[in-house]
């Protein structure tokens, strides 16, 4: 699509990798050893870093993003930085103190257990202000497109939080010393990613007037992390509120296969923004669009059978990851799914408001996100559990990425392509049938082997079925081409 693009995809590629076993080999490694509860409150700590870590940075590393990327000198680059780098450590200095003083009411109110939690969210104030500082250190990197040291950075964290966690529990110890690694771990990349960026760009001295422009782009943006909290991981909260922890446990554990969806769309995500800037910086319109509908197309023909797949495979991969027979929903999963498709199609949709500096109706469009969200987890979750927060989770994103859509028009018709659609569907619709007929002779040799023999045999039977279709084109199979190499 553009020069080096496929390559870049590629390191994505491996960073989603590392981010998507972290995530997934967390679930096995806390569940399994400390027990689903202790796993349940796990989720609400990491719910709370989440939601505070992007208030920390108060949108501020987008704006950088934006101003940055189609610069070329290295003061403009520096100043531009050490400014944003030294409002986002006051912010998270401040932040983190009102999150130790409130963790008591924190534990008491949302995280409903007989364990003592209230030395962990003492720790875990700490941990809020690192993670944002390393976070927007390795941004700098992805704002750059340097994809060699921004993917090194993501594999070291997911690597090594992965590798803590598993032999401090295997040692007998717990949450404590897990987040206790987390806080090493985001010290030595945020040193070691501002140990190269001083080399490459130096060091200057922040300029506050600065400041104005790069607000007046953030200010739309600056309640995006409490709707984006409010949208993604409320639902835990809202769990908590009226049902055990358990429930919280057993909802995350259902969460953590849904992100498979990410894992297909991260990769071109990561830079999408960093490339839109550079292409409309230089006008080059038809490039623009191009990348925006290959970053669509690619990760969604992989989406829509994965969600047919986990109506099929849900039961065993689910006891695969906690190691119990957890009884939920079949639609569940494949619920959570289909939201997330609507949440990425709805961020194509949505960067053209950063692309034009209107990013008010970004903000909007997360407002009557987080308002349905809300709404429909509180009228849920009491009266139909778990599968509730699933159901709205998925109503949410719909209405999210209709808003996106119609607004965006407003200003530049990304025209995404649709007419592979219907034969996605048919080739999953397809795959699908022969699941379900090869479940059973393929579950007589266990669940591990059901559901790595499911996954290869239905993989390569999909894309049999779409190139009989003539899904594929000359342009998707030489960018294919472009990743291996």
């Amino acid at each position: 699509m553009t020069d080096h693009y496929g390559k870049k995809l590629l390191f994505l590629l491996f960073v989603t990798i590392g981010f998507y076993l972290q995530n997934f080999l967390l679930v096995p490694i806390l569940s399994r050893n400390l027990g689903i509860e202790t796993y349940g409150i796990w989720t609400q700590i990491l719910v709370a870093i989440n939601f505070l870590v992007p208030l920390c940075a108060l949108a501020l590393p987008q704006a950088f993003t934006r101003f940055s990327a189609g610069e070329t000198e290295k003061a403009e680059i520096a100043r531009n930085y050490y400014t944003v780098l030294f409002v986002i450590l006051i912010t998270g200095l401040l932040v983190s103190f009102l999150f130790f003083c409130f963790s008591g009411f924190i534990s008491r109110s949302f995280i409903k257990t007989e364990a003592a939690i209230l030395p962990l969210l003492h720790v875990a104030s700490l941990l809020i202000l690192l993670q944002a500082l390393s976070q927007y250190t390795v941004n700098y990197f992805r704002t750059f497109q340097r994809e060699k040291a921004f993917s090194f950075f993501q594999l070291l964290q997911s690597l090594c939080t992965i590798a803590f966690a598993f032999i401090l529990v295997r040692t007998g110890y717990g949450l404590l010393q897990i987040i206790f690694a987390l806080i090493l771990i985001h010290m030595f990349i945020f040193t070691v990613a501002q140990y190269l960026i001083v080399r490459t760009i130096g060091w200057k001295q922040p300029d506050f007037k600065r400041l104005r422009p790069f607000l007046l782009f953030c200010l739309p943006l600056l309640p995006l992390s409490i709707l984006n909290w409010v949208i993604n991981v409320s639902d835990r909260y809202v769990i908590g509120f009226f049902l055990p922890v358990t429930e919280v446990g057993t909802y995350s554990a259902c969460y953590m296969p849904s992100m498979v969806i990410m894992f297909f769309y991260a990769p071109f995500y990561v830079i999408l923004m960093p490339k839109l800037v550079e292409l409309w910086e230089r006008n080059d319109d038809y490039t623009l669009k191009k990348v925006l509908t290959y970053s669509n197309k690619i990760p969604l023909l992989a989406c829509i059978p994965t969600v047919l797949g986990y109506a099929v495979l849900y039961a065993p991969i689910l006891k695969l990851l906690t190691g119990e027979a957890i009884s939920v929903p079949v639609l569940l999963i494949p619920l959570i799914c289909i939201g997330y498709i609507f949440f990425y199609i709805g961020g194509f949709y949505s960067s053209v408001f950063s692309l034009v500096k209107r990013t008010k109706y970004t903000t909007a469009g997360y407002a009557i996100g987080a308002i349905a969200n809300i709404a429909g987890n509180i009228c849920l979750v009491p009266v139909i559990g778990i599968i509730g927060a699933a159901i709205t989770t998925m109503l949410t994103f719909l209405i999210q990425m209709l808003y996106f859509m119609q607004k965006s028009k407003k200003f530049y018709d990304i025209n995404l392509n649709w007419d592979y659609l219907w034969k996605c569907i048919l080739a999953s619709v397809l795959l699908y049938l022969l699941l379900i007929a090869l479940k059973q002779p393929l579950s007589y040799y266990g669940d591990s082997f059901l559901v790595i023999a499911s996954i290869l045999i239905g993989a390569c039977v999909y894309l049999v079925i779409l190139y009989l279709l003539g899904v594929y084109k000359k342009e998707e199979i030489e960018l294919i081409r472009d990743l291996i190499r």
